[in-house]
């Protein structure tokens, strides 16, 4: 176990057992408690069922352009056809962590000959991150793409100039239709792994970097002539920028590596720094060179990147990840030999395990909330219009754990479960019609732009009044196809005797919310 790379089918193994207990939590939890996947998985379902759905059909268009952002659209709409799509997103998930870890080991191999069993270890426990919880999927399939060109572009580097590029171009499709910051970075990977070449020997040769300039280029110019030319996305690029002081890009740094439980966390690097001490103690450590280049620079986009632009909000955020898994492949670490490598192999067994089981009951402890929702959902009657509105916040945190707010719970997104019910229209569900790739008809626009994609505040008897009268207003010149108009007002709390005094009558409630009949 301590030297994988002269033992595949070890080497085998340990993959297939760290990533199953990365995967537990999707085995075992009936939902998936990350704060966008309600309206991930919404959008699945409305793309699988449009072309045979009359209602989906009145309310949304498909559109094929060259919009990035789209793997799990594309990947999930494929297993659909032969699985359910919930079970389809699932896998999804599971395939990224797949990529993700298989990434890691391709790019330990190129650099060091081989993987170990604390490289594995390490890569898997950066499945479960801070990006995770937010649900941003697409990118994080971009990272696993990423990984993987990145040793595919490293293992080829002395094979004839379109050899190279004919690699590297079919990744940079693949990464810029997953993520356009997954395929940026390997932009940014590409140019440092040829300044790094280009100084191998300590001096600039000029002729090599222009060498690695050119392969560069010609592996990305094609998707940047899509984004700059032909997608709809780059028109909100260019604006709206949006930057987060030096002190929280800090903590976005310290947050990355964290999952859905603080106390699996502790767990997890309690393990990790026992396993650790005879590993640094014995000196199994390398980092190769060859990956400071890319490593630097990625850095530097990290630090001067925006938070946000109009085009989209955490893209600073999102790069720590990227930064840490490069590291992780670029490291190898051996286990000490004899009896203190085989302790030192299963301290970081219990350690990602332990980990595991209490992110899995994390998650489990959501599904009875979900369950009920999902059941109040189910007495939404067809051609309905879905609104939600939240009376109360979060509970707050201070200092660094203040960010948890936007994750535990996992509410933000709940009331697209509704969208999953057959003839139900919950304009929250994300479609802007330059980011993704369905939007909502212009003849119901007016009706979906009152919710905007989270809930609507809601904290005083005024402004729910206020709420409904809108809705009321905005729907009533609405399309024939929407017949039912509902609202669902979260963490009712001290509202609810104003609900009862509106006599508006309630369809469902559960502990969390109430559905309100608005007509």
């Amino acid at each position: 176990m301590s030297e994988l790379r002269r033992r595949p089918a070890a080497m085998v193994a340990a993959f297939l057992l760290v990533l199953g207990l990365a995967a537990l939590p999707l085995v075992l939890a009936s939902h998936v408690p990350l704060v966008d996947y309600p309206f991930h998985l919404a959008r699945m379902a409305i793309l699988d069922r449009h072309g045979d759905d009359a209602f989906l059909q009145g309310i949304y268009a498909v559109h094929l352009h060259a919009v990035p952002n789209v793997a799990m659209d594309l990947v999930v709409l494929g297993l659909a056809k032969i699985l359910p799509v919930e079970i389809a997103s699932r896998t999804f998930i599971v395939v990224s962590f797949a990529l993700t870890l298989s990434g890691v080991a391709a790019l330990g191999r190129v650099l060091h000959g081989g993987t170990s069993l604390p490289t594995l270890v390490l890569g898997a426990a950066l499945l479960h991150n801070w990006i995770f919880l937010f649900g941003f999927l697409n990118y994080l399939f971009g990272l696993g793409v990423l990984l993987w060109a990145t040793a595919v572009w490293i293992a080829t580097e002395t094979r004839p100039l379109w050899s190279r590029i004919a690699l590297g171009l079919p990744f940079a499709l693949v990464l810029y239709f997953s993520h356009l910051v997954a395929f940026a970075l390997f932009c940014l990977v590409l140019a440092g792994l040829g300044v790094q070449r280009a100084l191998r020997d300590r001096r600039l040769d000029v002729g090599v970097l222009a060498l690695e300039t050119t392969a560069a280029l010609g592996a990305c110019v094609l998707p940047i002539v899509l984004f700059v030319f032909f997608s709809p996305t780059s028109a909100d690029a260019a604006g709206g920028f949006v930057f987060q002081t030096f002190a929280s890009k800090a903590k976005s740094v310290l947050l990355t590596p964290l999952s859905a439980s603080l106390a699996a966390d502790g767990i997890f690097f309690a393990g990790l720094g026992s396993a650790a001490l005879p590993v640094l103690l014995r000196g199994r450590i390398r980092f190769s060179g060859t990956m400071l280049g890319p490593l630097v620079l990625v850095l530097l986009a990290f630090l001067s990147t925006p938070v946000g632009t109009s085009a989209g909000h955490h893209l600073d955020d999102r790069i720590p990840l990227a930064l840490f898994l490069l590291a992780v492949g670029s490291l190898a670490v051996g286990l000490p030999s004899g009896t203190l490598g085989r302790s030192t192999a299963v301290a970081l067994l219990v350690a990602i395990g332990g980990r595991m089981i209490v992110v899995t009951h994390d998650w489990r402890r959501w599904d009875q909330e979900f369950a009920e929702a999902r059941a109040a959902f189910g007495t939404l009657e067809p051609a309905s219009v879905v609104y939600v509105a939240t009376a109360e916040g979060p509970p707050t945190s201070g200092g660094l754990l203040a960010r948890y707010d936007h994750v535990r719970p996992p509410e933000r997104h709940l009331g697209s479960y509704a969208a999953l019910r057959p003839g139900v229209f919950v304009p929250m569900v994300y479609a802007h019609p330059r980011l993704q790739p369905i939007s909502v008809r212009p003849e119901l626009v007016p009706v979906a732009e009152l919710q905007g994609f989270d809930p609507l505040p809601v904290t005083t008897p005024q402004d729910l009044q206020a709420l409904v009268e809108r809705i009321r207003t905005a729907t009533t010149h609405a399309p024939g196809l929407v017949r039912h108009v509902y609202l669902v007002v979260q963490r009712p709390g001290a509202l609810s005797d104003t609900i009862v005094a509106m006599g508006v009558p309630a369809a469902a409630s559960t502990e969390s919310f109430v559905i309100l009949k608005l007509r």
